[in-house]
């Protein structure tokens, strides 16, 4: 549905766009490593920036530029069932600035260590609407 608005120029000409991605997931430094933060499991996935890169291709087009900031705030956990330590390698949050094909700013900020947070979102703005 989001496809066809944006085909037909319910939002004009897309200027800017804000995708969000917070969880607390992996803020208990307490916790154990999670499969997801395993390279030799999931690969160098991070959060849900692959989800929301799918559907910003699907809808936008590719990135022209990319920027983008990662941190790792929890460096060491548990593994789980044991006493061993394990480096951690996928970051905790990463925030991207891309400037698409078609011209439009994308801001995209994910975290899986952002305690209290709201819902996730996409928000989009262009010369007709929002």
């Amino acid at each position: 549905m989001m496809k066809k608005l944006i085909d037909s120029g319910y939002l004009g000409k897309v200027y800017n766009i804000q995708m969000t991605g917070f969880s607390s997931q992996y803020a208990d430094a307490s916790r154990s490593l999670h499969w997801r933060q395993m390279p030799e499991i999931s690969g160098l996935n991070t959060l849900t920036l692959g989800m929301w890169a799918e559907v910003l291709h699907r809808w936008f087009g590719y990135a022209r530029r990319v920027t983008a900031q990662a941190k790792i705030h929890i460096p060491q956990r548990r593994l789980s069932g044991s006493d061993d330590w394990s480096k951690v390698e996928i970051p905790d949050t990463i925030g991207i600035v891309a400037e698409m094909m078609s011209g439009a700013v994308t801001v995209m900020h994910f975290s899986g260590v952002t305690r209290f947070t709201g819902n996730n979102f996409c928000e989009i703005y262009g010369s007709n609407g929002a």
